[in-house]
C-alpha cells in the first residue's frame, strides 16, 4: 500500500494554521491614500476566502469565499515578462474551477526575477490557498492509489490524461491510446519555462516522438501531480 504524504510547504513567508473551517488571517496589505485598496485573505482546511476594501472607507467590502468541496480543479500559471532581453515583471493568476466554470481566482503581478516578492503581496495567499488545496485533495488521491495503482489527472490537450502510478506513468492520448512507461526507462522527466517535459530513451516511442511536451497551466492540480511524481513516481521534483 502506498500513500502519499504531505510533509512540508511550499516556500511561503507565513506562519500558517489549517483550522476545520475558513479562520486564520494570513495576509493583510494596505495603501493608504486617499484612494487605496485593502485585503483581508483568509485559508482554512476546508476553503479560502478574500475580501477587498477599495475607495473610501464606508465602501462595502467584495466578499469572495470558496469551499472545497465547490470546486474540482485549480489551474496554475506563472509567466516571467521580458522585453529586449530584460525582466520585467512576473504574472501569477490561480483559478479553481467547477465543471468548467471558474468559481474562485487570485492574480497578480511582482517585480522580483530571483527572489519572491514583498511579503505583503497576494501571491503568498495564493500559494498558501494551493498548499490548503492540494491536502484538501490528499484523501481522493489515496484512495484512488490504493483502489486502482494509480492517480488520474485530466488536462487539456493531448494527452488528455496522465496517469502516475508506483514507478511509471500512463498517457492517454486521442490517437494512440494508452500508452504506459516505467520511469526508470525514461531518459529525462523535467519541468522547465512553464512546460513538463517527458522525454524516453527510445526515439521510437510514441509514434516516431521521443518526447512528450505540455504547458504547466494545462495540467489541472499540478502541485498534487509533482508531489504525486516524487513520492509516487520517485521523480525527485521540489
Amino acid at each position: 500500500m502506498f500513500l502519499l504524504v504531505f510533509s512540508h510547504l511550499t516556500d511561503l513567508h507565513l506562519s500558517l494554521v489549517f483550522p476545520a473551517a475558513i479562520g486564520s488571517v494570513v495576509a493583510v496589505s494596505a495603501l493608504a491614500s486617499l484612494r487605496f485598496k485593502h485585503y483581508c485573505s483568509f485559508v482554512g482546511e476546508l476553503g479560502i476566502a478574500e475580501f477587498t476594501l477599495i475607495g473610501a472607507h464606508f465602501a462595502k467590502p467584495k466578499a469572495q469565499v470558496l469551499t472545497f468541496q465547490n470546486a474540482s480543479n485549480l489551474y496554475t500559471d506563472i509567466v516571467q515578462e521580458y522585453a529586449n532581453g530584460l525582466y520585467q515583471r512576473t504574472h501569477y493568476d490561480y483559478r479553481w474551477k467547477y465543471r468548467g466554470r471558474e468559481v474562485f481566482r487570485i492574480s497578480g503581478k511582482y517585480i522580483s526575477q530571483e527572489n519572491a516578492p514583498e511579503g505583503s503581496d497576494r501571491w503568498y495567499f495564493a500559494k498558501a490557498a494551493e498548499t490548503a488545496w492540494t491536502r484538501y485533495l490528499l484523501d481522493s488521491a489515496n484512495r484512488d492509489l490504493q483502489q486502482r495503482g494509480y492517480v488520474e489527472f485530466h488536462k487539456r490537450g493531448n494527452p488528455h490524461i496522465v496517469r502516475v502510478g508506483k514507478g511509471f506513468l500512463e498517457f492517454v492520448t486521442n490517437t494512440e491510446g494508452i500508452q504506459q512507461v516505467a520511469i526508470s526507462d525514461m531518459q529525462e522527466i523535467e519541468l522547465i519555462s512553464g512546460y513538463l517535459r517527458f522525454k524516453h530513451q527510445d526515439s521510437r516511442w510514441w509514434s516516431g516522438r521521443e518526447r512528450y511536451s505540455f504547458t504547466y497551466r494545462d495540467m489541472p492540480n499540478v502541485h498534487l501531480f509533482l508531489l504525486c511524481l516524487h513520492q509516487i513516481a520517485g521523480v525527485p521534483f521540489q
